[in-house]
């Protein structure tokens, strides 16, 4: 079973201990997104055990936020894309609650190097020559590889990965302040009540961490093997570990970084169930 299947089935857990609480969904959209995960469900058998421990403790954690389940509604975003990371959004008169789902792992993001000019949002030029010089690197190693077909065929792929970096480290180094801020908010997506909740099957235990980050700056970085490493004004260290994101070499070379907070439970208020 892969992590998406892992990750889906988990998020529908939540969702049924919502339903369970009378919890309704907020829109029709969200309405049809809880179909399609309980769909998922259904075509992968699940240890009914293991699930109905998992159901307990995510009713006991989420029991926390919920005055009046009639006051109630959820809303599934998925939206990582734009830097939102968050997956379920619970709502209850004017507040809300925005809940990160991790299974099993706590990347942030999954961010490709490709679109850095979005994550920072690049000036009209910078983001000219930005793609002209991610082009040129693309370009120079797809050439090279293109008839080998597989990354695994790949001799001098960490070559190509460290040029990558270089290049990401640059333009994030020499971008202003404001920049800079814009692709922290992207990369932590700085939000008021915001959760990660992760459930681990080793030992099944679910973790919620209180996701509370002050406004920081970007104090120095380094490139350690295939790793870009920030560190910002607050002590946190952001790792991004790039790798291929797929087997197969095509055109467009399939490039995304793994992105974590180094001891991100020791760093933030965790509460274990």
């Amino acid at each position: 079973m892969n992590s998406f299947i892992k990750g889906s089935l988990f998020e529908n857990t939540v969702i049924r201990c919502l339903k369970a609480m009378s919890i309704s969904p907020l829109n029709q959209r969200t309405f049809n997104k809880s179909y399609q995960l309980q769909d998922i469900e259904n075509k992968h058998a699940t240890n009914s055990a293991k699930q109905m421990n998992q159901m307990y403790k995510i009713s006991t954690c989420l029991n926390q936020f919920i005055k009046n389940p009639t006051n109630c509604s959820y809303n599934i975003i998925n939206d990582g894309r734009n830097g939102d990371s968050t997956d379920i959004r619970l709502i209850e008169g004017s507040s809300e609650y925005n809940f990160s789902l991790k299974h099993n792992n706590l990347s942030i993001k999954h961010q490709t190097p490709s679109n850095l000019y979005r994550q920072l949002l690049l000036t009209p030029n910078q983001t000219i020559d930005y793609r002209k010089e991610y082009t040129m690197i693309n370009n120079k190693y797809y050439y090279q590889w293109k008839d080998t077909m597989q990354f695994c065929n790949v001799t001098n792929k960490p070559e190509a990965i460290y040029e990558v970096n270089s290049l990401v480290e640059k333009y994030i180094n020499r971008s202003s302040l404001i920049q800079q801020n814009n692709y922290i908010n992207f990369l932590l997506s700085l939000q008021e009540n915001k959760y990660i909740m992760k459930w681990n099957d080793t030992d099944e235990t679910l973790s919620l961490i209180k996701w509370n980050i002050a406004n920081s700056v970007i104090t120095n970085s380094s490139i350690v093997e295939n790793s870009l490493l920030l560190n910002l004004s607050n002590d946190i260290k952001i790792k991004m570990r790039l790798h291929t994101g797929s087997k197969n070499i095509t055109r467009r070379l399939s490039l995304k970084y793994d992105t974590t907070i180094d001891k991100l439970e020791e760093f933030f208020k965790t509460e274990i169930y």
